[in-house]
């Protein structure tokens, strides 16, 4: 069941005049030994205990447009890898040689994810890839608003656009080039950098670098080694730039996650281990399985727990704009209303951890100004999407916190109480 909703869509717009700290969202990793795609949230922290743990995987080898799909990636050999695209909610995924292109997190989950939607083979130019990353933004090496897909072989580096679903096809945009990589390690990752238009790449040899694309220049390098205890050969490195907090508190750099593909690690752009978040509160823990490639999704994050049945997901992701974001509801009990409470990190911290009691159930979202709350009116069916678009007027790092109380038509007590949710709007 798909419905009108504004309350949320509406209080987004409030937010443009603010900044705020970034809280987190879930991880993306390519597994090419079992030919799986994985979504995982960080280890978990009290006290709500936060996020809510996030697990999922789905085979990645289906045939499309005329091609196979990717297939086994030996561990050890750096290829392979995944990138997100927060607008269209989708992810490319390469063994290497095909690089093909899913859905990820539908309203309701229609259609399920991993259904392949494009697909083509690496370009014949550069040799067996071993890292992507996605760039929506496009301005530093095509037209702005032009989505890219930034390439590399580990030696070259190239950008493509990748046409639309089942088109089979892409346009060169940029490249090839060859940065000259202090220490002469392999790049085995790249990720987009939307806040300076530059690229972050991670080398065999344990090193993170910063490349200007034009003209193909290192900017700077630090090892990584002392993130986590990650061994030398690094297999992904993901960007993560909603890290802008409130004033009077001074501006936290940027971060990046890592991995060697049994553990994961996150340090800033300097390779200083970067400040724990409420939905990143443990830096240092295993990945689910041997990751050969890393990215990070504008997917939203759990926390606290429902009273009985109802749960509360979103579906697209919180870029800003995030034209595909919605949140989605499960279980609502009948003859009841439901009321949608809205919080933000500003002046923070919105949420509430540990719980306090309210209406007769827990609650993990602070209604108290500048929260809300909304009567969303009866919510009947498994599931229930609620449309709520993201303006692109946000602030780097806001985040939104969202908890549904359901009430009889009687008033309070309530009957039912879902689950909380963090939501981190970050530039796509």
């Amino acid at each position: 069941m798909r419905i009108a909703f504004r309350p949320l869509a509406l209080a987004l717009l409030g937010l443009s005049g603010l900044t705020s700290p970034s809280l987190g969202q879930t991880l993306l990793g390519s597994d090419g030994s079992s030919m799986s795609a994985w979504e995982f949230t960080p280890a978990q922290a009290n006290p709500c205990p936060q996020p809510t743990p996030l697990l999922a995987n789905c085979a990645y080898n289906l045939p499309f447009c005329g091609t196979p799909g990717p297939s086994f990636a030996q561990p050890g050999t750096f290829l392979g890898d995944i990138a997100d695209d927060p607008i269209t909610d989708s992810f490319y995924l390469t063994d290497g040689f095909i690089i093909e292109q899913y859905t990820l997190d539908a309203p309701c989950a229609t259609p399920l994810a991993c259904a392949p939607l494009n697909a083509f083979l690496a370009p014949s130019f550069m040799g067996p890839l071993s890292g992507m990353g996605f760039d929506n933004s496009g301005g530093v090496v095509a037209p702005s608003g032009t989505p890219l897909l930034w390439l590399t072989d580990g030696m070259n580096i190239a950008a493509i656009a990748p046409g639309p679903p089942g088109s089979c096809a892409y346009t060169l945009v940029f490249g090839p080039c060859v940065p000259l990589i202090p220490g002469g390690g392999r790049m085995t990752d790249i990720s987009w950098d939307p806040t300076t238009g530059t690229l972050w790449v991670c080398d065999a040899f344990g090193m993170v670098h910063n490349i200007l694309p034009t003209p193909c220049t290192v900017l700077s390098s630090f090892s990584a080694l002392a993130a986590c205890g990650l061994t030398p050969g690094l297999t992904g490195i993901a960007y993560d730039g909603g890290t802008t907090p409130a004033p009077p508190t001074p501006p936290a750099l940027p971060a990046l996650w890592l991995t060697d593909g049994l553990s994961m690690g996150r340090v800033d752009i300097t390779g200083a281990p970067a400040a724990p978040t409420f939905g990143a509160p443990n830096a240092c823990f295993p990945t689910p399985a041997f990751l050969n490639g890393l990215a990070l999704t504008q997917h939203s994050f759990g926390y606290g727990n429902p009273r009985i049945f109802a749960r509360l997901d979103s579906y697209g992701q919180a870029s800003t704009p995030g034209p595909t974001f919605g949140l989605e509801v499960y279980g609502a009990p009948t003859g009841a209303n439901a009321w949608l409470i809205l919080n933000y990190n500003v002046p923070g911290p919105g949420y509430l951890c540990p719980s306090v009691g309210g209406a007769g159930t827990k609650l993990w979202v602070d209604p108290t100004p500048p929260g809300s709350i909304s009567n969303l009116g009866p919510l009947a069916g498994s599931c229930v999407a609620l449309p709520a678009p993201v303006p692109g007027s946000l602030p780097i790092g806001a985040e939104a916190y969202a908890q549904i109380v359901f009430v009889p038509f009687g008033g309070p007590p309530a009957v039912d109480a879902t689950n909380a949710i963090a939501v981190t709007f970050m530039q796509p």
